[in-house]
């Protein structure tokens, strides 16, 4: 896989990560969250994000699958 490739991997993942941070947070811990009244709204928010990112992610290994290597069994 390219460097340019990677990176976009890698911004996916922290982007779906970060995601899932703060949708936990809403979810376990209503102090964390006081100043957005609609936290339904900021879920649903959060979770397209995280979908997003996991399509991203997903195309990204359909357009590029990790190669193997050249010689295995070594």
């Amino acid at each position: 896989m390219n460097e340019k490739v990677n990176a976009l991997v890698l911004i996916y993942q922290a982007n779906l990560q970060a995601a899932k941070a703060n949708l936990l947070t809403y979810l376990n811990s209503s102090v964390g969250v006081g100043e957005h009244p609609d936290t339904v709204g900021e879920c649903a928010k959060l979770v397209d994000k995280m979908a997003h990112a996991k399509g991203c992610l997903d195309l990204l290994q359909e357009m590029f699958p990790p190669q193997q290597s050249q010689v295995e069994g070594e």
